[in-house]
């Protein structure tokens, strides 16, 4: 693999996991009754811990391929004059330091209680969503309004994990041992989504005309323009399966309350987290492919 393929794989994956630190325990907090929640806790919790430990692995192979993307190799990257220039010397040097002291407090939020442990992901993983902005194109705005990119970035982002983020919560309702009131998660959760989607759409063009101050055409021809179009037809799908959800499968889910029904749209939530992964693998390698001016 070439570090460019290392650095796409380890972006990928550390967003994943950044999603779920984010997403999940937003989802639990908001959508699932007590009762639902405790019925979940045990499924929910381990998979914050797993996505707490990706996330520290990921952010320092990310962090590593970073740096030897930038001097030409690992071996480069190791050096200790370059690590000083890198975390001392550079404008992402900082911003660095300050993941890696995020990526650690997820590590020792394990071993805090369970209701401060969840609210303690959920605002390192959102601190660690909006600190990549400065590692990104956001952080150049270029000629538009000072911090107007970061701030459309912010919203995209964010809204984004509640979505995507969220989906691993609905399964493990709809699959717990113990039943859960599957139409109240999944009716709370669809106005999370509804109100998550509204944002990403809105928050999505407003980075788009950023990028190309206005001119959409710019975009033509061009590779970021073709992953992005790729991005928004796997975000369609995704919609489409959303709707399918909120307006066929959950009605019946409510009016039958049957197994085969809940196992059926724990497939359909399946497919649409499997799409999210693969918007994000997306937005990963949009991450390192340079704009159109």
């Amino acid at each position: 693999m070439t570090i460019l393929q290392i650095l796409v794989a380890a972006r990928w994956v550390h967003f994943a996991a950044l999603f779920v630190l984010f997403g999940c325990p937003l989802s639990v907090l908001l959508t699932c009754g007590a009762k639902d929640a405790a019925r979940i806790f045990p499924a929910t919790d381990r998979l914050l811990r797993a996505a707490a430990v990706v996330a520290a692995i990921s952010g320092l192979a990310w962090i590593a391929t970073l740096i030897a993307n930038m001097t030409g190799g690992f071996a480069e990257a190791a050096s200790p004059d370059t690590l000083d220039a890198f975390f001392f010397a550079t404008q992402f040097g900082p911003v660095v330091i300050i993941r890696l002291i995020l990526l650690a407090a997820a590590l020792l939020a394990m071993i805090l209680p369970r209701q401060l442990r969840f609210k303690a992901w959920l605002l390192i993983g959102a601190l660690l969503l909006l600190d990549q902005a400065w590692l990104g194109h956001a952080a150049n705005g270029g000629a538009n309004p000072a911090g107007a990119m970061m701030i459309a970035y912010a919203v995209h982002v964010l809204a984004g994990a509640a979505w995507v983020g969220g989906f691993p919560v609905l399964l493990f309702a709809l699959l717990a041992r113990e039943p859960c009131d599957n139409a109240a998660v999944l009716s709370r959760y669809s106005l999370l989504a509804t109100a998550a989607v509204v944002l990403i759409l809105l928050s999505g063009i407003a980075n788009a005309l950023f990028r190309v101050q206005g001119h959409i055409a710019r975009f033509a021809a061009t590779e970021y323009g073709e992953i992005l179009l790729v991005k928004l037809l796997l975000v369609a799908l995704m919609l489409a399966l959303a709707c399918y959800n909120r307006f066929i499968a959950l009605p019946r889910l409510g009016a039958a309350k049957r197994q085969p029904i809940a196992s059926g749209l724990a497939g359909s939530i399946g497919a649409e987290l499997a799409l999210g992964i693969l918007v994000i693998g997306a937005a990963a390698l949009l991450g390192i492919t340079p704009p159109p001016n």
